[in-house]
């Protein structure tokens, strides 16, 4: 794969590249899949909304672009807190697109970029009980288990800088 010029991270397989309002209709397509926002904890959302998420407050959103140069899905950091080096982070695949192993490339790259470019010294995730294949990503990943909130149904991990 060439790495082109706005490539922050990449893999034989993946790309991390920086969101632009060119790759809006992306999005316009998975923030209205309600399925996938359930389990990322988000939406629904309005129009106004999807338009304005990908650049919101303190977010920090990657596309995934996979070797064939399809844009496969996402990557965001939130809740960014420059002053303390601490991030919650998101992964989304497009459904298409899973089970081939990207969430697994995409959250190895996203911590690696986190930690190196972005100079966090932790990242946060949460994932819904359910989401097992999530689950499984996360703690390969290297993710530790915090803890789980009974009540909302979810784990929350972390993983410190080395």
């Amino acid at each position: 794969m060439k790495q082109g010029s706005n490539t922050l991270k990449q893999s034989e397989r993946i790309q991390l590249i920086p969101y632009s309002d060119e790759y809006l209709p992306y999005f316009r397509k998975w923030l209205k899949d309600d399925f996938s926002m359930y389990m990322m904890f988000l939406g629904p959302f309005t129009d106004e909304q999807i338009d304005a998420w990908p650049t919101a407050g303190d977010q920090i959103t990657l596309l995934v672009k996979n070797k064939d140069g399809e844009i496969i899905g996402f990557s965001d950091f939130h809740h960014f807190k420059k002053e303390t080096g601490i991030a919650k982070h998101g992964t989304f695949i497009d459904p298409a697109f899973r089970g081939r192993g990207y969430g697994k490339l995409t959250l190895f790259q996203s911590i690696q970029y986190g930690f190196n470019e972005l100079g966090l010294e932790r990242i946060e995730v949460a994932v819904r009980e359910e989401n097992r294949a999530s689950k499984k990503n996360i703690e390969s990943n290297g993710f530790v288990f915090e803890k789980y909130d009974p009540e909302k149904k979810k784990y929350h991990y972390f993983i410190n800088k080395v």
